[in-house]
């Protein structure tokens, strides 16, 4: 992939406390190609988050810049689409209403948008469910709920901040099998943040290691795993090979220790 979409150049970020400052992102440059999936991947407060928020110009950054199809990113882009770990739906609404929710509130079409919402439900596993309420629906189904309404407009570019963090291990599983069947039938660039080794090793293109705050770029590993990575791919001996490169990384870091 050579058709560069995402920059992020010298990237820092500092935050005031009564203590003085705490800086949290520094020096972070990365380049990312269109439809790219990027996880991002260390330890908790090392600034994963926190570059996300600044990617999407929800965040200033305190130096460097972040530049999206070449250009300038210094409010908050609209062209993205956001998910983040508490599926934070709106509890008047069905499940069709919050997928269909950001389509709304921009007076698109409703018989433009909700053939592609209630398409997206289906592919997630929630046909059926379209007229529910959120109290009436697992974790699992309220997070693809949340990943249906980031997609609905085809977003060009799709940021997750621990999307599958709260969720248990088998619905996780699941959710990840769903978004990289989703994302290869329509290629975004993803930046993904997680915590979890397998996962980033499992869902990304690269992976991106931090370092423990302020956060500096530790190592980015290619993987080059066969897509689509079903449930067979743990059984990959290259698999085995990335987990343990990364988690050597953390171990050398102090993150983990033995």
């Amino acid at each position: 992939m050579t058709d560069s979409y995402l920059q992020i150049r010298d990237l820092r970020k500092a935050f005031p406390t009564r203590q003085g400052e705490t800086r949290a992102l520094d020096g972070v440059s990365l380049t990312i190609a269109r439809g790219e999936f990027v996880a991002v991947l260390g330890p908790s407060g090392c600034g994963k988050s926190t570059m996300m928020l600044m990617v999407a110009g929800l965040l200033r950054p305190s130096g460097g810049e972040v530049r999206v199809a070449g250009r300038p990113v210094d409010k908050p882009i609209t062209d993205v689409g956001i998910v983040f770990q508490n599926p934070v739906l709106l509890d008047w609404l069905t499940v069709l209403g919050n997928a269909m929710f950001v389509a709304n509130l921009r007076h698109l079409p409703k018989a433009e948008v909700e053939p592609r919402a209630r398409e997206l439900l289906r592919a997630v596993g929630l046909g059926g469910f379209e007229q529910h309420r959120p109290y009436q629906l697992s974790g699992g189904m309220k997070q693809r709920t949340a990943i249906c309404r980031a997609l609905v407009l085809d977003p060009p570019l799709l940021l997750m901040d621990e999307p599958f963090g709260a969720l248990d291990a088998l619905t996780r599983e699941q959710m990840r099998l769903d978004l990289e069947r989703l994302w290869l039938q329509s290629p975004k660039t993803v930046v993904f943040v997680t915590h979890s080794v397998a996962e980033a090793v499992l869902l990304a293109d690269r992976v991106v290691i931090l370092s423990p705050r302020p956060g500096r770029i530790e190592r980015i590993i290619d993987i080059d795993l066969p897509r689509p990575r079903g449930l067979q791919a743990r059984r990959h001996p290259r698999f085995a090979e990335y987990e343990q490169a990364i988690t050597d990384i953390f171990l050398a870091g102090g993150v983990l220790r033995a």
